[in-house]
């Protein structure tokens, strides 16, 4: 029965950033549908990129992790409802002192909040999507990069543009392994997709310097 069953979708995945299709499942008769979009959910607010959020408008609700494209400590996040009253039939918990229930089953928080609605207040709409879509062109100034150098693939999903700030490839002359003990623990992660090991390069940092990472990585290629 559809009415008693919750639809989740992804919206961007923490390893590859690949995006669900959003609007998956609209007029089915779901009794809840929920967008996991704590990677790629502020890409929403770019007038460049944020029609690749298409259909997460039609989300009951919406998570978004704020240590990621909202700039934050870890322990940040939000989750967004299309309707407050919903959400506490659904999701509150009473422990019969409260004024009035709390949405979800967390009483106390700490106060994460505080430093997201500075960032908020001092950047403002644009300066955060500033912020952003210079990540977003980092991304694709790596992508293009590896791209143009010998001995590399990129996972074929980025392979023309990596649709949310996530970057990965991989070398093709020697082991991911081999390579990886040449590199700087900080230039990349590892990813498994599809079984597959892939290095990782996640565009968090608008001021990121990509031909100061490709320098690095050019020398560890022929080491």
């Amino acid at each position: 029965d559809p009415a008693s069953t919750a639809l989740v979708l992804t919206g961007g995945t923490t390893a590859a950033g690949v995006i669900d299709p959003l609007d998956a499942g609209v007029g089915a008769g779901f009794g809840w549908r929920h967008v996991d979009a704590a990677w790629a959910g502020p890409l929403r607010l770019s007038p460049r990129f944020g029609h690749r959020l298409d259909g997460i408008d039609a989300a009951d609700s919406v998570s978004v992790s704020g240590h990621k494209w909202f700039f934050q400590p870890k322990g940040s996040a939000a989750v967004l409802f299309r309707d407050n009253a919903a959400a506490e039939a659904a999701l509150a918990f009473d422990g019969g002192y409260l004024k009035q229930p709390n949405v979800g089953v967390l009483g106390s928080r700490a106060d994460y909040a505080l430093p997201l609605a500075a960032t908020l207040l001092s950047l403002g709409r644009s300066g955060l999507v500033s912020l952003i879509d210079g990540c977003m062109d980092r991304a694709a100034e790596l992508a293009d990069a590896l791209t143009e150098t010998p001995g590399v693939e990129l996972w074929p999903g980025h392979a023309l543009t990596p649709g949310t700030g996530l970057v990965l490839w991989r070398p093709t002359g020697l082991a991911v392994d081999t390579l990886v003990s040449r590199l700087h623990p900080a230039v990349v992660s590892r990813a498994q997709v599809h079984g597959e090991t892939w290095l990782r390069n996640v565009a968090a940092n608008p001021d990121a310097e990509v031909h100061a990472v490709m320098v690095h990585v050019r020398a560890a290629l022929v080491a």
